[in-house]
């Protein structure tokens, strides 16, 4: 756990200043927004569906280009080269991976919880449109069983 802890450290560091480099525009979030039940959830699926994958690509290309050098440097100085050339593959995959699901993540993020969002006003519509269809579906089957 504390080497994870250590990776997901160096991740952050190293991801924020390759966002930049990238020009991967970070959010402008308004957290107050989250009081609101329907943008939370939505908050939670953003989290989950594109921030733990950016979490998980990046952490591992960290990972991996920490065990290359070690294994090149110290462990294993005379691996065939075709090896690392195969890490070299697995992490540019790794990269382009993080790259996407960060871009994502910062993308909804800023149409969620971002001053003026558009988006947030439609979560809240759709929480509230799946409200009276719910009760209206439930009342109609209600009926049809009589």
């Amino acid at each position: 756990m504390p080497l994870g802890l250590l990776l997901s450290a160096v991740r952050w560091t190293l991801s924020r200043s390759a966002a930049r480099a990238l020009r991967v525009k970070l959010p402008t979030v308004d957290y107050g927004r989250l009081a609101d039940q329907g943008t939370y959830a939505a908050f939670n699926g953003v989290v989950e569906n594109h921030y733990r994958y950016y979490q998980y690509y990046a952490n591992s290309l960290v990972a991996l280009v920490v065990v290359v050098v070690v294994d090149r440097f110290t462990v294993h100085p005379n691996r065939p080269l075709w090896i690392h050339a195969l890490c070299l593959a697995a992490a540019a995959v790794l990269f382009c991976g993080s790259r996407d699901a960060l871009k994502k993540y910062c993308e909804r993020m800023d149409s969620l919880l971002s001053p003026g969002s558009q988006l947030a006003k439609e979560v809240r519509n759709d929480q509230r449109v799946g409200t009276q269809e719910d009760s209206r579906e439930a009342g109609s089957k209600e009926e049809s069983s009589r």
